[in-house]
């Protein structure tokens, strides 16, 4: 079974992970304690060094009490009901498990995701075409920027027709920089948009990316294709503009609010966007004229003449900057971007061409080398290579983990299921931290699917904050929810992915907890007076 706990702040999560770790861990000895130490059969990943020293401590200490003075031990209870056994019983089982890891400590699977996947890529050095003495590298910042200095280097002291290819991309660069007034130090803007090579996206379609920028005449026509949509939507917002300014020429009485979406320019409308006040009107046509300026001949006129005429128009381009200014403003990203990725391409092969010859393995490629392994293999096969079998696994901080950590705990997590172990992931959306990470805080939403058996415990209680605290953060969240589906509604995004996994974050029940200390807390809370950004502002 697979529990999975959505840890609020506050709820006792360490104490939560230090209870399920030694259930797993008293369970499987009490089943199996004539032949083996379980805790190597166990795995407990957390993202950084100083959570995982806290959690072995937290069990090492825990297994301490247990065994000496079980009664002080909060975990004694449950452990007895679980298995059904005396104190006398759990406290010997304490001190047998505890001289199992403290001879054994080298099998006490409690590490890092990086620890652990670490582990993974020495276990498969051969097929990876590894060195057995390769450098890890954690700094990939420091391994990109090598990456530039060695082209500019190379580009510098050597005039070959290879470099004069990247030469070629650093000109048309600085160039599109120069256009854009945008950054003009070509190596200076290349190194910062180089951490781009970090994200994971980008390393899975790196062979597609090279595969493109390889044809230069092809780079040539994408780029005439692109800038003809640009032309198009320009063209067609005109075209629509200069429609209704004929139409409305003349008219007096009309509401200046509305009227000045009419007088930008295209580029400038698209930048800013049509106005809170032009869609009312599409709502309600009566807000198309100035109340109290207007007589009730004028308005009948100006209601009449949009129905007849203005109401197309006004539909279209609203259609306008739903559909085409996407497309828009992909192709003119595109467009700003087009020579820096050509380039990342040429530093991608630099990084790989440098990290081959001086045996060099940054930690971003760690995940993907896995995935390659990993995929489409039999965790037996894996296990077998590692020289252990993992029963269980547990996944703290699991907001935090990417799609190919996932991509490659799955499989193992899996076969464990198989098997009938028990499995544990414990996580809070609202705690993700890690996105320059390539981590994926709606997985946490979305890992259930896979499993057949799944529990998600309750966590009801807060320990850490004031009752005070707890019940306006309850409330300003359940509002926040509320404001949220509304928006929801009214752009029809009930199929939405990402508002589906936003409305669950802040479900009430998600939401709702109970102090379980009796402290003194402050709250407080400021206003803002309601600007244009306002959506639900009328007119």
């Amino acid at each position: 079974m697979l529990s999975i706990y959505k840890a609020s702040a506050g709820s006792g999560k360490t104490h939560t992970l230090t209870k399920e770790y030694l259930l797993m861990l008293f369970n499987d000895y009490h089943t199996h304690r004539d032949h083996f130490m379980p805790h190597g059969h166990i795995l407990a990943v957390t993202f950084t060094k100083k959570a995982m020293a806290e959690m072995k401590e937290r069990i090492l200490k825990s297994l301490y009490i247990l065994s000496s003075t079980p009664q002080k031990s909060p975990f004694q209870e449950d452990l007895m009901n679980h298995l059904h056994v005396d104190a006398d019983t759990i406290q010997l089982y304490a001190k047998q498990l505890l001289i199992g890891i403290l001879q054994d400590y080298n099998r006490f699977s409690v590490s890092t995701i990086d620890g652990f996947f670490q582990q993974v890529i020495r276990t498969f050095a051969l097929e990876l075409d590894l060195s057995t003495s390769y450098e890890l590298a954690m700094d990939g910042a420091e391994v990109m920027q090598q990456a530039v200095d060695d082209i500019f280097h190379r580009i510098r002291d050597q005039h070959t027709t290879e470099n004069a290819d990247i030469t070629s991309w650093i000109t048309d660069f600085s160039l599109s920089n120069l256009e854009n007034n945008s950054y003009w130090n070509p190596h200076g803007a290349i190194s910062l948009f180089s951490h781009h090579l970090l994200q994971e996206k980008l390393i899975r379609n790196m062979a597609q990316i090279r595969q493109f920028f390889a044809n230069k005449k092809q780079i040539t026509a994408y780029q005439c294709e692109l800038k003809q949509i640009t032309r198009d939507t320009i063209q067609h917002i005109s075209k629509t503009i200069q429609q209704i300014k004929s139409v409305i020429d003349g008219v007096e009485g009309l509401a200046s609010r509305v009227i000045n979406n009419f007088e930008k320019t295209p580029k400038v409308l698209i930048s800013k966007g049509l106005s809170t006040s032009f869609y009312q009107v599409l709502e309600n046509p009566n807000c198309l004229y100035t109340k109290g300026k207007t007589n009730k001949a004028q308005q009948a006129y100006i209601i009449e003449l949009y129905h007849s005429q203005l109401q197309p128009l006004f539909v279209e381009l609203a259609n306008i900057f739903e559909n085409e200014i996407v497309i828009y403003n992909t192709a003119q990203a595109i467009l700003r971007n087009i020579y820096t990725v050509g380039l990342l391409q040429d530093i991608a092969q630099q990084v790989e061409e440098t990290n081959k010859k001086i045996g060099r393995l940054p930690m971003s490629d760690i995940n993907m080398l896995i995935h390659d392994v990993i995929d489409g293999q039999d965790a037996p096969f894996i296990y077998e290579r590692m020289g252990q079998y993992l029963h269980h696994f547990m996944i703290d901080e699991f907001q935090d983990t990417s799609a190919l950590q996932w991509k490659n705990f799955r499989p193992l997590m899996l076969e464990a299921e198989s098997k009938n172990h028990d499995n544990l992931i414990v996580g809070d959306i609202k705690q993700s931290i890690y996105r320059w990470r390539n981590s994926d805080w709606r997985l946490l939403n979305e890992v259930r699917k896979d499993f057949y058996s799944v529990n998600e415990p309750e966590m009801k209680y807060n320990w850490r904050s004031a009752p005070l605290l707890i019940e306006r953060n309850e409330w300003m969240m359940q509002a926040y929810s509320q404001w949220v589906n509304g928006i929801i509604v009214k752009n029809q995004w009930e199929n939405n992915p990402l508002a589906q996994a936003v409305t669950q974050m802040y479900a009430p029940k998600a939401m709702h907890q109970e102090a379980k200390k009796n402290l003194p807390g402050v709250f407080h809370l400021e206003f803002f007076e309601k600007g244009d950004y306002d959506i639900n502002k009328r007119c």
